[in-house]
């Protein structure tokens, strides 16, 4: 039997430099040997081949240089409603950029309901959809919400709130894309048949991955950072993620929320100079953690001097963030790192 397997880092930033592995697939016992392997990188990627005859070399190094989105049965659904029983539509297995997306999902929206709709998407990738009388959107509630394109489009139902949001209205907008779904296939064959592996990866627009800090940071820190970057990779970028991913937990575990009482989420952040430097040497105290070998060499003392400064910069006093969803953070609002609550300046 053949057991394909592919590691991969489940977000990447469009442009960014990316390593999918191949090399842990393998063959049961009294089988014959792999003799071909390809990962296919996106549905509209060609399968190129990977093998080698050194199992560690079977991967493939690879950069997405569109943002768009592979659409099949795990993202294809659509419910919705007209004012009376349940409607689906059902968007065509392909890839899309954003715009395309937008057309394919009118497409669909019109021939699934009576009326004719509207759908567009903005510069900040937040997409529009209406109708000239109202109708519903099922992000949580619809048949289909498991396989529901809705999510990815950040149209997602408040926590408590179900489908209230998106029931009898005429346009309703999104907040901003994120990431788009790509998938990512290997195929491994002894000669018998190929069998083959997809998985999903989230591809990041560099507005949608809205990180604080970048590797110029780091550099302005230490020179030679760049020297230490990992096989396959051409960036820190996903270490920064990690920092943002800390930071975000860091206000929620404070008990920062916005004014509906939720967690802030990254729409919230408006500035992201806000965070830079605190960013900055949590990302720098990852990368040393990680080179440290013990707790006398030097990437260890550097990083506990990373993380000294990293408290320095986390315990500013205030820090301006949109706590009450309008998309902007205003005068006056924003969150007291110290003190753990919402303050009004």
């Amino acid at each position: 039997m053949l057991f394909p397997f592919l590691d991969l880092e489940k977000k990447i930033q469009l442009d960014d430099k990316t390593r999918f592995n191949g090399f842990r697939s393998y063959v049961s016992k009294g089988s014959d040997p792999i003799t071909t392997m390809t990962i296919q990188p996106g549905a509209d990627g060609a399968a190129l081949s990977v093998f080698n005859s050194n199992e560690e070399n079977r991967y493939l190094d690879w950069q997405f240089s569109t943002f768009n989105i592979d659409i099949d049965a795990t993202n294809n659904k659509l419910d919705f409603n007209e004012g009376g029983s349940e409607l689906t539509a059902t968007l065509t297995t392909a890839t899309y950029t954003l715009a395309g997306l937008a057309t394919e999902i009118k497409t669909q929206l019109d021939v699934a309901g009576a009326l004719t709709y509207t759908v567009s998407f903005s510069d900040a990738d937040k997409i529009t959809i209406s109708a000239p009388t109202n109708f519903s959107l099922l992000p949580e509630t619809g048949t289909n919400r498991l396989v529901s394109i809705l999510p990815i489009l950040n149209i997602n139902p408040k926590p408590g709130f179900g489908d209230s949001a998106f029931g009898n209205i005429t346009t309703v907008t999104g907040k901003r894309v994120r990431a788009l779904p790509k998938a990512i296939t290997i195929s491994i064959d002894d000669g018998s048949g190929p069998q083959a592996l997809t998985k999903y990866i989230d591809l990041m627009s560099v507005g949608g991955d809205a990180l604080f800090s970048n590797d110029q940071d780091l550099i302005f820190h230490r020179h030679d950072i760049l020297d230490f970057l990992p096989q396959g990779r051409n960036s820190f970028l996903h270490v920064h993620r990690r920092a943002q991913d800390l930071i975000m937990a860091f206000l929620d575990e404070a008990g920062h929320i916005d004014i509906d009482g939720d967690p802030l989420t990254l729409a919230a952040v408006t500035d992201a100079e806000e965070f830079r430097q605190w960013s900055t040497f949590v990302t720098l105290r990852i990368i040393h953690d990680e080179l440290s070998n013990d707790p006398d060499d030097d990437f260890f003392a550097k990083a506990s001097g990373f993380k000294s400064q990293e408290r320095v910069h986390r315990k500013r006093a205030i820090l301006r963030i949109d706590t009450d969803n309008d998309g902007k953070a205003d005068i006056g609002e924003g969150v007291g790192i110290i003190g753990g609550t919402v303050r009004r300046r």
